[in-house]
């Protein structure tokens, strides 16, 4: 899976998870080695922190599972859709053009009819 962002910089999902993983064991050493801390309450702490980080991990991973199943899903009931849609207009284009075919006909004979018409009167006019 790919990660966009606004300025067009994309990630991959494991490149994500790997920085996560190394950020927390930097930050994990680097509390080991300032903490005021007897070793036995830091071990504690740090099994702690290290299950409360798996669960989240397994969290994130279900998540993004959920999400490509879901972007699935929508983008295929989009393109259902779309097809429905494209072939409900062009329906209703034809209907349309039907409907208003007998206006065209009746439009050209007056059209014709003013012609003749306005022939007659430039005729008797220049006589």
């Amino acid at each position: 899976m790919t990660i966009f962002y606004k300025g067009g910089f994309a990630m991959n999902s494991k490149s994500i998870l790997l920085g996560i993983t190394v950020g927390t064991t930097l930050a994990s050493i680097a509390t080991l080695l300032t903490t005021p801390k007897s070793g036995k309450e830091v071990q504690i702490r740090c099994k702690n922190t290290l299950k409360s980080m798996s669960d989240s991990v397994g969290q994130i991973s279900n998540n993004s599972i959920e999400l490509k199943q879901q972007v699935k899903e929508t983008a295929k009931v989009s393109l259902d859709s779309a097809k429905f849609i494209s072939l409900e207009m062009k329906d209703s284009i034809n209907d349309w053009k039907k409907d208003i075919e007998p206006s065209i006909q009746l439009l050209k004979q007056d059209i014709d009819g003013l012609r003749k018409n306005l022939e007659n009167v430039k005729k008797l006019t220049s006589n």
